[in-house]
């Protein structure tokens, strides 16, 4: 599903369509344009009507490329319509070029829908060099502005949400970059191991130590969890000392639990397998939570002893857990 995301793109769309048609209104009457002019008014206020109505928020993000093609077919409607004052209109294709610059997250969807507006402003130039000498040239002189423009729209929307998707303290993505994460892994039926740790003895150290220290300590933790899994999978801090990966199989789960061993620190966890498990992000969060929860409790009953200079960890609480969950009969391990 698109979520609020898509709902605000539509709108923002249909804002676009309706700008577009009331902008042409006074200069049709200007340059005494014939009845095709207005006819590409109108379907750019029906385009306004439905894009408005449209549930954006309950389809798939790749109903948002439908927009860049309806947008680009009219504007070159509305460029071969007006013959000699052609030019006028050729700016239009500067909006829909900044829009598909910051509808689309992935460079290589805004790269391709970018190329398509361009193929459509090179082909009203060539359609219009007959009436309009200079068309052509302008096309050109104006193609690398639309791509530099583009090119700062999505610089700037990238590091935005990077700043907006990413946990100051450790550099690790955020609750909001997970959820997004998990979104896309569901819409796509990807499988992947969702694992939610929370740190045991951490409270203890923070107090006997301080903020200070124990702000450094969870630095250093989100650094090293982000190493173990940065050929596997994705790592996300969720607020305090509750950290999280998102992994391709569960080869890296025990390097996942040695970056979180320091100190007297360690930390219980708890899985869910997507989509074996759980097919939307709320519920895999969920399943994930209680089972790190049981795991928690189940471990207060058991002495917790850190050997910081054994050369061989005990047995996993990967094995343990896994060995007892639903998923482990589900997907070889």
């Amino acid at each position: 599903m698109g979520g609020k995301r898509n709902l605000v793109l539509g709108r923002c769309a249909a804002l676009l369509f309706l700008c577009g048609a009331v902008a042409s209104l006074p200069t049709n009457a200007l340059l005494n344009a014939d009845a095709d002019a207005y006819a590409v008014n109108a379907l750019a206020f029906v385009s306004t009507i439905v894009t408005f109505v449209i549930p954006w928020q309950r389809l798939h993000r790749r109903w948002m490329h439908v927009l860049v093609l309806v947008a680009t077919g009219e504007v070159t409607l509305g460029v071969v319509v007006h013959d000699e004052h052609a030019i006028v209109f050729m700016w239009y294709f500067v909006l829909v070029a900044v829009f598909a610059a910051y509808a689309f997250r992935r460079r290589r969807e805004a790269v391709g829908q970018l190329g398509f507006v361009v193929l459509g402003m090179i082909s009203t130039a060539v359609y219009s060099g007959p009436v309009e000498p200079d068309a052509l040239e302008n096309a050109i002189v104006a193609i690398p502005t639309i791509c530099v423009a583009a090119g700062v729209v999505i610089w700037l929307r990238e590091n935005l949400e990077r700043r907006e998707r990413t946990d100051p303290l450790t550099g690790l993505g955020n609750r909001r970059a997970l959820i997004e994460a998990l979104d896309e892994v569901t819409e796509q039926r990807l499988v992947r191991l969702l694992v939610l740790f929370d740190l045991d003895g951490f409270k203890r150290y923070n107090d006997r130590l301080g903020h200070a220290a124990g702000d450094a300590m969870l630095a250093r933790m989100g650094h090293a969890l982000n190493r173990a899994v940065v050929d596997s999978g994705e790592a996300y801090r969720l607020g305090g000392d509750e950290l999280c990966v998102l992994l391709t199989d569960s080869e890296a789960l025990a390097d996942c639990e040695a970056a979180l061993l320091a100190d007297g620190i360690g930390a219980s966890h708890g899985v869910a397998w997507l989509p074996h498990e759980s097919d939307t992000a709320s519920a895999a969060l969920s399943l994930a939570d209680d089972r790190m929860y049981a795991a928690k409790r189940a471990s207060r009953d058991v002495p917790f002893v850190l050997a910081m200079d054994s050369p061989s960890p005990s047995p996993s609480a990967r094995d343990r857990h896994l060995a007892h969950s639903p998923a482990s009969g589900r997907r070889p391990l």
